[in-house]
């Protein structure tokens, strides 16, 4: 087993091909353990949910859970969702 089960080509190189690490992360004083990708290498029409962690040279994005990331045709990242 690969991890491929159940998930399109594209969310398996989402998810397992363009991670970079996993990182403990602190949401509500609990360590949750997260991947964390570099935004360079999210192509356009990349999307995933949270949580995540988006890195560049410049700033790093914290995606909690209830929220999902899209990258448009000019690699902008959207964020959408609501806190709960």
């Amino acid at each position: 087993m690969d991890g491929r089960e159940g998930l399109t080509p594209k969310d398996f190189i989402v998810t397992n091909l363009l991670r970079k690490t996993d990182k403990p992360v602190y949401f509500e004083r609990v360590p949750l353990k997260v991947p964390v990708f570099n935004r360079i290498d999210l192509a356009s029409g990349s999307n995933f949910a949270g949580p995540a962690l988006i890195a560049d040279n410049y700033t790093t994005i914290i995606l909690p859970e209830s929220f999902s990331l899209e990258v448009d045709e000019l690699h902008n990242i959207i964020i959408s969702g609501s806190m709960s």
